[in-house]
Formats: structure tokens, sequence, C-alpha cells
């Protein structure tokens, strides 16, 4: 008598509720001893996050979730608390790399405002080093002296002290130089003045711009051979006749 009470009581304590999950994850597992399938899951935590679980159809999966073995209603809690969980980690790395690049934006900030304030302060002029290839805009220099182009080109640079297009370019001299196409990229063949304002392109195209050769005059051919055959001829002609032919 003593030993079926303890036998019916020990099956009554394996079918109660032992865990806080059991009824809001709806587990359907019933060897479980009333604990979900997760609570009942006694592995060790791998460093790796994957374990070794026999799926059916599939065979043992060796990198699998911890959850791959458990009950669908189990399984459908841990995907969408594995989904939220990713979404929070994406979240917080992107707060983080936020963070980083206005720090080192703040600090790019506090840089140029350091050097810039030191430019301001130097007399000295600073030259900036000039490319090995003519591509792109004039390289700048700036120095206390002011160039005699600016107003009388009516420059539209604003920088100080006043520079023209013409001074500010410190590009070595070619031939020709790069110039951007729309649709073809980057071709060889414009003038020097090409990227220059307004003021300063009109100069130098006006300026630069050769003269016309003066047209040679040629004599007809008729007049050299008739000329030609009186001299064979040896025909004596007077001076004035001559020189109206010629």
């Amino acid at each position: 008598m003593h030993l079926n009470v303890r036998l019916h009581d020990r099956d009554l304590a394996r079918h109660q509720r032992q865990c806080t999950h059991l009824e809001p994850r709806a587990c359907s597992m019933t060897a479980t001893d009333g604990n979900c399938c997760a609570c009942a899951d006694q592995r060790p935590r791998t460093q790796s996050g994957f374990y070794a679980t026999y799926i059916d159809g599939r065979g043992w999966v060796e990198q699998a979730t911890r959850w791959a073995g458990y009950c669908p209603n189990c399984q459908l809690a841990f995907n969408n608390f594995a989904t939220v969980l990713r979404r929070f980690s994406m979240e917080k790395r992107i707060r983080q790399r936020t963070r980083r690049w206005l720090q080192s934006s703040e600090q790019a900030n506090r840089v140029h405002i350091a050097q810039t304030h030191n430019h301001n302060h130097d007399s000295n002029h600073k030259t900036i080093p000039t490319s090995s290839t003519n591509r792109g805009r004039a390289n700048l220099i700036t120095s206390e002296k002011a160039c005699d182009h600016w107003q009388a080109r009516d420059c539209s640079m604003t920088n100080n002290p006043k520079y023209c297009c013409s001074c500010l370019d410190k590009r070595p001299n070619a031939p020709s130089y790069a110039q951007y196409v729309d649709g073809i990229g980057w071709v060889m063949g414009a003038v020097r003045w090409a990227y220059y304002c307004l003021g300063c392109r009109n100069h130098h195209e006006l300026t630069d711009r050769q003269p016309h050769e003066p047209r040679r005059q040629t004599r007809p051919r008729g007049l050299q051979r008739m000329k030609g055959a009186l001299r064979l001829h040896g025909s004596r002609l007077r001076p004035e006749t001559l020189q109206i032919m010629t």
C-alpha cells in the first residue's frame, strides 16, 4: 500500500508544470517532466552556438541551432526570438557605427579649424604640390601679393589676396590637357584655360588666337606658259609689255 502511494505521487509530479514557458509556448512534448523543450535541454553550451542534431529527412546536422530538435511550437518561439535578436544586434551596430562616424567627423572638423587658424596667422605662402598629370582643375597658391590681371580680366575668383585663374594655375605646361566629357570620360585635347572663369576664358580666347596668314598671290598658269613660250622663241618685247604681263 505504501509503495503504490509513492508511485502515484511520482507520476503526478512528473506531469505537473515545472517551468513557466510550457503554457505560453504551448510545448507539445509529453516526456519532459512538465518542462518545455528548452528547459529540458541539458546539453552543454558550445562556443560556436551550433549543435549536432538529428533532423528527419536530413540526418545528423553538425551546424544546427540549439532548438532545431525542439517541438514545432518551441521552434517557432525561438525563431521569432532569434529574428528580434538579430534586428536588435543590427540596430546596435548601426548606432555604434553612426556614433564613431560622428566622433570622427567632429574630430576632423576640429583639425580643420585648427589648420585654418594656423594658416591665417602664417605669413609665408604655401604652394599645393601639383599632380603628375594635367587632369582636373588648376592647383591653387596663396600669397600676400596679388596679381595685376584680376581686375583687368574681370576674374570671378573670390580668393584673398586676389589672383586671376591664370596666376592660380600651377600645372606644368603641356600641348593639351585632360577634360571630362559626359558619356566618354577623361579625354585629351582641352586648352589650358578650359576650366577658368568666364572672364579669364574670354581673355585667353581673344589673346591666344593666332592671326590669319596673308593669302599668297599666285600667278595664273596660262600667263606663266605664255611668258615661257615667248622666252623660248627669243621674242623681243618692250619692258613695259613684260611689266604688264607680270
